[in-house]
């Protein structure tokens, strides 16, 4: 399985034509062995919270926030937002989702705090979100808050991707000595070695030399077997690795990566 990659974006690939994934950025809520749930970030409806509001709510909601389309999936209302308080599961650490109708009403009926409501979310089966990242359906990213409070619905797709296209030109161009070339048959190929949280891992590793995996989970302040399996597939393909001593290394100082686009 991939790392689990909750809390991340996925950026449908061009090539991906479904329509309802076409150009779709996809917020994962959820992602482990027994599959991922994620919400679009970028499907606005005509529909407004007020218009909605009645048929899932008690009392009335003047709002007229927009109501965002979450995915194919069923007709339930969630909502991300930033207050703890009105948490019913933690997405990252500043970022929460409310499913509780008391929680989702205290959420519409204030004005203080951002949100995003949606209808219905997008959800794979087990394995089935790994098949598609290895097909190439999906980049997968970081997330920004912006992505939901800032920017128009329509702007999130090209935003995202222009985002991941500068943080790996910033990571290529970050070293101090002489490259080493890594080549890789598809983006999809690169995306899949080099996941959002893979690239933390050579960097944190780059700046603390060689430690043990323990010692480099410790200062992700991350689950000591996650990180022994993402070393390990950093391993496998040569851009860490492991010293007489047992402990792990990242042994340039600069990497840069390519792939081909051949015509089928």
């Amino acid at each position: 399985m991939t790392p689990s990659l909750q809390g991340h974006i996925l950026v449908a690939s061009p090539k991906l034509t479904d329509s309802n994934f076409f150009r779709s950025v996809v917020m994962l809520i959820q992602h482990d062995e027994d599959g991922a749930v994620g919400l679009i970030l970028n499907r606005r409806t005509p529909s407004t919270i007020r218009d909605v509001w009645e048929l899932f709510g008690e009392g009335e909601c003047d709002s007229d926030v927009a109501l965002h389309l979450g995915g194919p999936v069923g007709n339930t209302l969630l909502a991300l937002h930033g207050v703890e308080a009105w948490s019913d599961a933690t997405v990252l650490p500043e970022l929460f989702v409310a499913s509780e109708k008391d929680h989702l009403a205290q959420l519409v009926r204030q004005t203080e705090h951002a949100y995003r409501l949606f209808l219905g979310y997008a959800g794979w089966g087990p394995g089935q979100l790994d098949a598609e990242l290895v097909a190439g359906s999906w980049l997968a990213g970081e997330f920004e808050a912006r992505y939901i409070f800032e920017i128009e619905a329509e702007q999130v797709w090209e935003t995202a991707l222009a985002d991941m296209g500068k943080r790996f030109a910033a990571a290529w161009k970050s070293g101090r000595s002489a490259a080493h070339v890594f080549t890789f048959e598809s983006p999809a190929a690169l995306f899949r070695v080099l996941s959002p949280k893979r690239w933390e891992l050579v960097e944190r590793l780059q700046a603390l030399g060689p430690t043990s995996v323990r010692g480099l989970a410790r200062s992700l302040e991350r689950d000591v077997k996650r990180v022994h399996e993402d070393v390990t597939a950093l391993c496998e393909v040569g851009l860490v690795e492991k010293t007489e001593r047992g402990k792990v290394n990242v042994p340039f100082a600069v990497i840069e990566a390519d792939f081909a686009l051949r015509a089928a």
